[in-house]
Formats: structure tokens, C-alpha cells, sequence
């Protein structure tokens, strides 16, 4: 009776498990399902080339007191943007690409990672460039810490905005890394393909570490400048502290005053390395109170980023007719015809204060 009784038990206890799992993956799954008619907003599928095989490298030892990620099942959910027509694998993941004949010669064309984006229009008549937003390890293109609510306001400000998928599921940090950077490359691409030269990237945590990985390995890419929230402290697989020498664009680097202990810990090293590498446009803001999602501080980042990158990346606003304009618009998303006329900077809550201009 007592090994029946057990064996049932088990079986009920794997049946469970099984339910559990399935519903995690599809909480990770729902993000673009969230995804309803924001206006001018379209999901994207994207391809990036692939990076070669490699034996997965060691992850980066977690730190003892680091605040753990939100599920993005409880995120409060946007509203939701029509895929493209075309068959669309799972937004969580777009691993193990497999190549397709070419329509030419039949012959095999390189393998391609297909990945996620959500792309916004700018909404005013004069666009003043594009933002790539990537976003830290366990999160989506719509996270609600630091890239919703950037993405959502920036085109407000003349700045489309791109939020690109970060590899998640890609075992190995050295492989997550390296795979993001091509990412963001495909992510640059499709800007310059919609004439959209003056490209400015904005990347959270482990997101803000691939796109330091990026600008150090690509100085001539033409990216205009650089903003990392909550940036870790670059481990010695990826380069250390000289990554950061590499970087020669603006860079507004912002942290929490509760941010992660890591993030914390490392700021002066990595402020040294930057400025050690000559980058007179740098500046490193402690965000008082906030912490590693600048949770319930938003406005606040917000107008920080925007007043940064009108003083440092608007010196190369595009001069455009009406007409160009709103072709440049329609090629970036669905948008309504009338811009939104309001320029000024978003609301601040009470008791926040916006960041000064100047602050070093």
C-alpha cells in the first residue's frame, strides 16, 4: 500500500511540475501578446548574424545582497501592437536559426538569429534621431523598469525608439554577450536603412554592458552616444575595466542609490576607466533613492535621459521636409498623421527632482 501510495504521490508531484513549467514559459511569452494598438507601435522581427559555436563560458558569480528581478509575469502589462504578416517563432527566444535556401542560386544562405523589436515613431515634425534600447538579462523589449518608460516617451521628443530582445535563454555570459552585440548591430542597420544616421544607445544592466561591449569593438560605427543604467562593472571575460576605455561617444552613465551592490561598489572604477580613455563627454549621476528599476522614479529618469541627449546628441538633428519627414515616420511604424505638438519635458512627481544639465 505504502509504494502505491508513493508512486501516486510522485506522479502527482511530476504532473505539477510540468503544469508549473508551462505556465513560467508562457508568462515569459506573454509580453508581445500584451501587446494591443499603441499608437505607431510595431513588433518586429528582426535578424542578426550568428555567432560561431563556442563552448559556453562560465556566468559571472552572483552577488551576495542583489535585489531580485521582477517576474515579468506581475509587470503591469501595455497595450498591444499587430505583429508582421510574416510566421513569427516565439517572442521569448528565436534560438537555433536554421538556414534557408537562397532564392537565387538554391544554395544555402547563412543561418540568422531572428529576434524581437518594438519600434515607435518620432511624433514631432523634425525627427531628431533613433534610440536602441536593450534591456537587462530576464527581461523583455517592454520591460517596465527603465525601457518602457524611455521607449514610450522619447518620440515625443523627436526620437524614434527601437527596444531590441536580449538573448536570455543563451547559456554562457561570453555567449549572451557577444550575441547581443549582433543584435544591436541588425538594430543599427535597420535605422540606416530608414535613413537614420544620428543613433544613440540605451542600455540596463547586463543590456547597458553589451552595448559598452559594442561601442569598444566598433569605434567608427557612428553611434552618437551612450546611455547605461545600473551598468555593472565589466568582468574580466569580457574585457574589464579597459572595455570602458574603448568607449569615445557621450556617455551619461545613471545608478540608484539602492542599485545593486555590484553596480554600487564598481562606480568609481568604472568612472576612472572612462576618463582614463580620454572621453571628455562623459558623465557618471547617482540617482538618489533610486533603485536598480528606478522604480517609481521614472519621470525622473526620464527627463534626465531626454535633457542629455538634447545638450550632447541633438547637434545633428535632421533637417528634413514635411513630406521626408512623415515618410521617415511611416517607414518606422504605424503613426498617426498629426505629430504630437507638445515638446516640453514630462511631468516630474512631487517630491522628485529632474537631474541639472551639467552635473558631472
Amino acid at each position: 500500500m505504502n509504494s502505491i501510495r508513493y508512486v501516486k504521490l510522485s506522479t502527482l508531484f511530476l504532473v505539477l511540475l510540468t503544469i508549473l513549467a508551462g505556465n513560467a514559459g508562457a508568462a515569459g511569452e506573454r509580453w508581445a501578446d500584451r501587446l494591443n494598438a499603441a499608437e505607431g507601435e510595431t513588433l518586429l522581427w528582426l535578424e542578426a548574424d550568428v555567432v560561431p559555436e563556442e563552448s559556453p563560458a562560465a556566468e559571472p558569480a552572483p552577488t551576495a545582497g542583489a535585489a531580485a528581478e521582477p517576474s515579468p509575469a506581475t509587470s503591469p502589462g501595455p497595450a498591444q501592437a499587430t505583429p508582421a504578416a510574416s510566421p513569427t517563432p516565439s517572442p521569448t527566444e528565436s534560438l537555433s536559426p536554421s538556414p534557408s535556401p537562397s532564392p537565387d542560386t538554391g544554395a544555402e544562405s547563412p543561418p540568422k538569429d531572428r529576434f524581437a523589436a518594438l519600434a515607435l515613431p518620432f511624433l514631432t515634425p523634425q525627427p531628431e534621431g533613433g534610440v536602441i534600447l536593450i534591456h537587462d538579462r530576464g527581461g523583455h523589449p517592454d520591460w517596465p523598469g527603465v525601457i518602457a518608460p524611455l521607449r514610450r516617451s522619447l518620440p515625443n521628443h523627436g526620437w524614434a525608439t527601437l527596444s531590441i530582445e536580449y538573448p536570455n535563454g543563451t547559456p554562457g555570459f561570453e555567449r549572451r554577450i557577444a550575441r547581443a552585440v549582433k543584435r544591436i548591430e541588425a538594430a543599427l542597420r535597420f535605422y540606416n536603412e530608414r535613413q537614420l544616421f544620428n543613433v544613440v544607445l540605451v542600455g540596463h544592466g547586463e543590456g547597458a554592458l553589451a552595448a559598452a561591449a559594442y561601442l569598444a569593438d566598433n569605434p567608427r560605427s557612428g553611434i552618437s552616444g551612450f546611455v547605461a543604467a545600473s551598468l555593472p562593472t565589466p568582468p574580466a571575460s569580457v574585457g574589464g575595466l579597459v572595455l570602458l576605455e574603448g568607449i569615445q561617444v557621450p556617455m551619461l552613465e545613471l545608478y540608484g542609490e539602492r542599485d545593486r551592490f555590484e553596480v554600487v561598489d564598481g562606480a568609481r572604477e568604472r568612472s576612472r576607466a572612462v576618463l582614463r580613455g580620454g572621453n571628455a563627454q562623459y558623465r557618471q549621476r547617482l540617482v538618489a533613492g533610486a533603485d536598480h528599476f528606478f522604480s517609481a522614479m521614472e519621470p525622473t529618469l526620464v527627463e534626465a535621459v531626454r535633457r542629455w541627449l538634447k545638450r550632447y546628441c541633438s547637434g545633428k538633428k535632421m533637417e528634413l521636409s514635411s513630406l521626408e519627414g512623415r515618410a521617415i515616420r511611416k517607414s518606422l511604424g504605424r503613426v498617426d498623421a498629426s505629430p504630437a505638438a507638445d515638446d516640453g519635458a514630462p511631468p516630474v512627481e512631487e517630491g522628485s527632482k529632474p537631474l541639472p544639465d551639467d552635473a558631472p
